[in-house]
């Protein structure tokens, strides 16, 4: 299972909301636009193409980032309100069960 970071500037409301409701399913909203997802290799392919068949590939960019347990373990954030209400996927609940030493 990786970790993964999405992230997307889709310049139409109609299709932002439509990969919204794709990636809700696959990870938490981290920021208006970028999600943190759990992601076996399988379904990072196919999420890549549920994507690629909603966005404009000439005006929508999204990246996706793979990061390693450390970079996880030594996020950052800024945001109290999210933080408190804990919308955040944490160190914790990613690797549930495995030591999150640093």
């Amino acid at each position: 299972m990786n970790i993964n970071l999405l992230t997307h500037d889709i310049v139409s409301d109609r299709r932002r909301n439509r990969l919204f409701k794709v990636l809700k399913g696959y990870g938490v909203r981290a920021n208006y636009s970028v999600f943190e997802c759990r992601l076996h290799k399988r379904t990072i392919s196919d999420l890549k193409n549920k994507v690629c068949s909603i966005i404009d590939q000439k005006e929508d960019p999204v990246l996706f980032y793979e990061l390693c347990l450390s970079c996880v373990v030594k996020k950052a954030s800024f945001d109290y309100k999210r933080d408190k209400g804990n919308n955040n996927i944490t160190s914790s609940e990613l690797y549930a069960g495995e030591n999150n030493g640093g």
